[in-house]
């Protein structure tokens, strides 16, 4: 589990099941992510990102498979993606 900002807790420990994979690159990254979800059926895509200090930094419904981040500052990320019954915690680094 990583404590966040505020005392919010995201949980990296979720059943995420064989057919349910997601793969985020590139990663280091420097303008965008793309995200390949293996989930069949995962309809609406809810993305959110936190710095290391746990602060909110981007909420936004995925359309697509491309996560354009060109305002974000270098550093380390968590970024959180939810479909209607999974969540995934994946670290990544902007260059």
């Amino acid at each position: 589990t990583l404590i966040i900002g505020g005392g919010q807790n995201i949980t990296n420990e979720l059943s995420v099941e064989p057919d349910a994979e997601i793969n985020i690159f590139p990663n280091p990254f420097q303008h965008s992510l793309t995200l390949d979800i293996s989930y069949p059926n995962f309809g609406t895509v809810l993305v959110k990102m936190y710095n290391v200090l746990g602060q909110q930094v981007l909420q936004k419904v995925l359309t697509g498979n491309t996560l354009e981040l060109n305002s974000l500052q270098p550093g380390y990320y968590f970024l959180e993606v939810r479909t209607a019954d999974k969540k995934w915690i994946k670290k990544v680094l902007k260059h």
